[in-house]
């Protein structure tokens, strides 16, 4: 007996059509088809950030798609096929996103930009659900929802509670969801690659800015110390806003913060950079110096004298007796070229 064509394996069927379905487009392009696939579970974008934080690879994408369509007939799997090969033009970027996608530090300058341009709230309702799953109420939810203030670009509670640390675990995937799915962004398909190509031009003037922290950026000692002074003597309203644990992170913290400095307020950036770098000098100035016995002594020094010592040291944000061991050095040096 012959066994015809209607006897084959539909499971085998749909596996075929939904790896040619994902053959045919690139990495990044999972992004929007993981989000289409998800339109009959009510994603809404408000879910974005929750969404993308359970699927922040591409591996994970490929999988959620894969495990997604096969759930669907045949008939269904062909029809999500062809529809997405239609609509492929309507998320065609200008520019080879995969180019730029390798630097996390252009990704969340990206983040940044797109947020604060489009006004943009971003939504978690992942820790608020978690938090009321037992005792709380629809009402008591929506009045905890995560937001950015539109004028102030800061994050907050609708309540009077202290600001909550938001996560976004892959700002390369997060940076996709933006461009391709929100809306504020995507109802101006035109707009959004020129603003696109406008950023990424930014960031490279960033980069090639001479008054910079590439001197200091590479010491792991620097990179901790920075962080929590950033977080202690600046405001930091920007992404990355969440608590790190690894020292890469810490650096992308870093850099965020005077990325988006240097974009909104020049003389801020300039002003702060200096800050940063001046204070970290004293450090360590202190650090070398906080195990050498000392000897106190008494200097008798005009008033006047004594008035401009005090001064300098305040200019320097040092006590006296350290302004004058600098100086006594810095003579001494001096000295010894000319011995």
């Amino acid at each position: 007996m012959q066994i015809g064509l209607a006897s084959r394996d539909p499971d085998i069927s749909k596996g075929l059509l939904i790896d040619k379905l994902l053959r045919g487009f690139k990495e990044h392009e999972y992004v929007w088809i993981a989000w289409k696939a998800a339109s009959n579970d009510n994603y809404s974008p408000r879910n974005l950030l929750d969404f993308f934080n359970e699927k922040y690879s591409y591996d994970y994408l490929f999988d959620y798609i894969k495990k997604t369509l096969s759930n669907l007939e045949e008939e269904d799997i062909d029809i999500f096929v062809n529809n997405c090969r239609k609509e492929k033009e309507e998320y065609f970027l200008n520019i080879d996103i995969n180019l730029y996608l390798k630097d996390d530090r252009l990704c969340w300058f990206l983040i940044n930009r797109f947020t604060q341009d489009y006004n943009i709230f971003i939504f978690s309702r992942e820790s608020i659900l978690k938090r009321f799953k037992n005792s709380g109420t629809s009402n008591q939810i929506n009045n905890y929802i995560l937001y950015k203030h539109p004028s102030k670009s800061r994050l907050y509670r609708q309540t009077n509670n202290p600001k909550v640390h938001k996560n976004i675990n892959n700002p390369r995937i997060f940076i996709l969801a933006l461009i391709y799915l929100n809306p504020e962004i995507t109802i101006n398909i035109v707009q959004r690659n020129i603003d696109l190509e406008n950023y990424i031009a930014e960031f490279d003037k960033v980069k090639k800015e001479k008054i910079n922290l590439n001197k200091y950026i590479k010491d792991k000692d620097f990179i901790e110390w920075s962080k929590n002074y950033i977080d202690k003597n600046f405001k930091y309203t920007v992404f990355p806003q969440f608590i790190f644990e690894k020292e890469k992170l810490h650096e992308n913290y870093i850099y965020a913060y005077f990325d988006d400095l240097y974009t909104n307020n020049r003389e801020k950036y300039i002003n702060n950079l200096n800050k940063l770098k001046k204070s970290w000098q004293q450090n360590v100035f202190r650090s070398k110096n906080k195990d050498n016995l000392k000897k106190k002594f008494h200097l008798p020094l005009r008033k006047n004298t004594k008035v401009r010592l005090k001064e300098l040291a305040e200019i320097d944000n040092i006590s006296e007796s350290e302004l004058l061991e600098k100086l006594i050095n810095r003579e001494y040096e001096e000295y010894k070229d000319y011995k």
